[in-house]
């Protein structure tokens, strides 16, 4: 193996133990609720966070929307793959579309 291989092998780990630390620390997520103009609050909450790199080829009817995106302006970085991981999804409070006049913030 050449010095330069080795460099590489590390760069890969540590680039995979970022982003799986990336999503460790922001495990929270927003999906569409069943009420109109308020989105479900859930995080996974997990005491291991164990993750593989893996290939993916992604379709998206909404980022593969050039008039919306671009070509060049959204992008899959990265895939990564959980196996056997003892988890469980908590919820959250919602986030509602309601803003007050002016200020254009979202409200909890």
């Amino acid at each position: 193996m050449t010095a330069r291989t080795v460099a590489c092998t590390i760069e890969r780990r540590l680039l995979v133990n970022y982003r799986i630390d990336f999503f460790r620390r922001g495990a929270l997520g927003f999906s569409p609720s069943a009420h109109a103009s308020c989105l479900d609050c859930v995080r996974l909450q997990s005491a291991s966070w164990a993750a593989q790199p893996m290939r993916a080829e992604i379709r998206s009817g909404l980022f593969d929307d050039t008039a919306l995106f671009p070509p060049g302006t959204c992008s899959l970085d990265c895939a990564l793959v959980m196996r056997n991981l003892p988890a469980r999804w908590a919820t959250g409070h919602p986030l509602t579309s309601a803003q007050t006049p002016g200020d254009g913030q979202a409200r909890r």
